[in-house]
């Protein structure tokens, strides 16, 4: 005999609507109860993985680096990439011991990663993306391009980790959290709103903004993402999104003399009210063209 949850998976792997992937874990009796276990057991995970990477990352420093050049400042910023990637198998560890679900599902509702619309996302939206952020960029800064960190290695491991990164924060932002939190919730759509707007926040807080606009560019960014998850059931293009804006500015600090902050601590990662407002809407047509794209590829598909 099939129970709720048996119902709500093969629901998600027929329908195309986002509200499957939003409630793909259903309502379990004791939803409370797992949703505790299950971010406990994130946590512990994580922190297993990060301490394990570290040790690890200090080995290979003593053992091989020790006595030679030094090492490229670049590739210690990578590992702060790594380390956030170690998202991806704490929650996908957490999600299938406390709900017994494949953590495919985390991803979008086919189940599974669907590379076509991945990929067309990758040849479309991000060069669009990363010539706004470069244009606005060399607009806004001061600063010339050096070369002082080039190297062929250090722009592989830049484009590889500014994606697994990404991959990190959309698992954990836009997959874990709205699927194991909304166990709690049944069909309220402000419920669901609320959820968004909640997780958004903290998503915000987390990069540690220096002040009102730069908290305003991170939450609205961070809706914006929500809604392409919505829209499209899966979080492919979000992470498309997400790693052309990490990568095109690992990029530009690899190359030019101004670090900009991750953290959103800096001046520089600030930036004004009004820079940001104009951030935000190009963002906003971005979301709307993959709308767009999105209900040509349905059609195809």
């Amino acid at each position: 005999m099939k129970n709720k949850n048996d119902e709500v998976k093969l629901e998600c792997s027929k329908c195309t609507h986002g509200n499957i992937f939003l409630r793909a874990l259903g309502n379990p009796i004791d939803s409370w109860y797992r949703l505790l276990l299950a971010c406990f057991l994130f946590i512990g995970v994580y922190y297993f993985l990060r301490e394990a990477s570290s040790i690890l990352f200090d080995l290979f420093l003593t053992n091989f680096i020790s006595g030679t050049a030094s090492l490229n400042p670049i590739y210690e910023s990578r590992f702060t990439d790594w380390l956030i990637f170690m998202f991806v198998p704490s929650i996908m560890s957490a999600y299938y011991i406390v709900y017994k679900s494949s953590p495919k599902l985390l991803i979008s509702i086919k189940p599974g990663f669907r590379w076509g619309w991945f990929i067309r996302c990758l040849v479309i939206v991000a060069p669009i993306s990363g010539i706004l952020i470069i244009g606005q960029s060399a607009l806004e800064m001061e600063s010339e391009l050096v070369f002082s960190n080039f190297t062929i290695s250090s722009v592989l491991i830049t484009v590889v980790m500014s994606f697994l990164q990404s991959a990190g924060e959309e698992f954990v932002f836009r997959a874990g959290s709205l699927q194991i939190f909304s166990t709690v919730i049944k069909s309220n759509k402000w419920a669901w709103i609320l959820l968004c707007t909640l997780i958004s926040i903290i998503f915000a807080l987390m990069h540690n903004p220096n002040n009102f606009s730069a908290t305003l560019y991170l939450f609205a960014t961070s809706l914006l993402m929500f809604v392409l998850v919505y829209y499209t059931g899966g979080i492919e293009a979000s992470i498309v999104l997400h790693s052309a804006n990490n990568l095109f500015l690992n990029l530009l600090t690899d190359f030019s003399n101004i670090e900009v902050d991750f953290n959103a601590s800096s001046h520089f990662s600030g930036g004004d009210l009004m820079g940001n407002l104009v951030v935000i809407g190009l963002n906003a047509a971005i979301t709307l063209l993959v709308m767009f794209m999105w209900n040509r590829y349905q059609k195809k598909v």
